[in-house]
């Protein structure tokens, strides 16, 4: 994991920013401490009392960020763990000094911020010295304490996504079955075609690609077919699985929308955030997607319709004199 140690002097200014008051976008919520308020005015307020006491203090502030490791998911009871933790490394008296822990659910890498006061209710001041190396080596430790930390980053959601693929291969199935198994487990499997030819295979999940060959010998393509036995005949499966929109031709773009976002939305029964905030401002409701039951085909045809009228539009507009440029739609 990685954490970063800073000090200030505008404790509603870290508050606000940690709770993400301006946009929402990251999903913040308070998931420990021993703070009342809820928001920044009411936090900053409770902080600024024992302020007070020590006016003469230039950076009263405390903010520490603590990351996990890279697609590595803790719930809130094991971020409170690893937040405490910390604090009593670095020898803070909790008792004694205000703090609030936290969380946001920033993909691909979540994390918390802590934010400490260094004024105690007695007016002891909470000295850092060192505090950024301290930092480095406690996370360190942290990481053999507990046993949900992983010092190898990404390995923890590397081996989720081994075992679903594991499952998925049970009983020998054919490369279309092992597909759609995948996929109701979360895990979006892309088989990269080349000339008619199925020449390899990346999974996605969480928003993230990740290589057959990454993960393993048993879970590259080769692998699947040798050691997992996915029975895959060209003749009888390649048409299948291009229709319904497994293959990507090899060194191509994913076109948009991606069968990861759809198949994320259908998984969740929602459109992500990004996705309806387009939407609206090219003039769709977003509710009128829930009344077509959230069907693949539904998602992806009613979506590409509505990128490439966007795009025509936009391409109306311009001064044919202009050179032509086609700037696409990223989302």
């Amino acid at each position: 994991m990685i954490g970063k140690s800073t000090t200030g002097n505008n404790f509603y200014g870290c508050v606000r920013y940690a709770l993400d008051e301006e946009d929402g976008c990251k999903q913040a919520h308070i998931i420990g401490g021993n703070t009342i308020g809820s928001s920044a005015a009411e936090l900053s307020a409770e902080f600024s009392q024992n302020r007070q006491a020590k006016p003469h203090i230039k950076n009263p502030v405390w903010h520490i960020a603590l990351s996990s490791p890279m697609h590595e998911r803790l719930n809130d009871a094991q971020w409170q763990q690893v937040a405490i933790a910390y604090l009593d490394h670095m020898g803070l008296d909790r008792n004694n000094h205000q703090y609030v822990v936290i969380r946001h659910h920033d993909e691909p890498q979540e994390h918390v911020h802590i934010v400490v006061n260094r004024i105690g209710e007695d007016g002891q001041i909470h000295h850092l010295r060192w505090d950024r190396l301290k930092t480095i080596q406690i996370t360190r430790a942290l990481e053999k304490k507990f046993d949900f930390l992983s010092a190898k980053p990404g390995e923890n959601f590397r081996q989720q996504v081994r075992s679903l693929i594991d499952k998925a291969t049970h009983g020998q199935p054919s490369l279309l079955t092992f597909c759609q198994r995948l996929e109701k487990q979360g895990v979006v499997p892309e088989l990269y075609q080349r000339q008619g030819r199925v020449t390899g295979i990346a999974y996605l999940c969480q928003n993230q690609r990740i290589a057959g060959s990454v993960l393993g010998r048993g879970h590259s393509l080769p692998g699947l077919q040798k050691i997992q036995q996915v029975d895959y005949q060209p003749e009888r499966d390649f048409d299948s699985l291009r229709q319904v929109g497994y293959t990507r031709v090899h060194g191509s773009k994913t076109p948009w929308p991606s069968r990861a976002q759809i198949a994320w939305m259908l998984r969740t029964g929602q459109l992500t955030p990004r996705i309806q905030q387009w939407m609206k401002e090219k003039g769709t409701d977003p509710e009128r997607f829930r009344e077509l039951g959230f069907t693949y085909e539904h998602l992806r045809d009613e979506l590409q319709q509505l990128s490439q009228r966007a795009v025509s539009r936009t391409l109306s507009q311009r001064d044919t004199s202009s050179k032509e440029k086609n700037t696409g739609l990223e989302l």
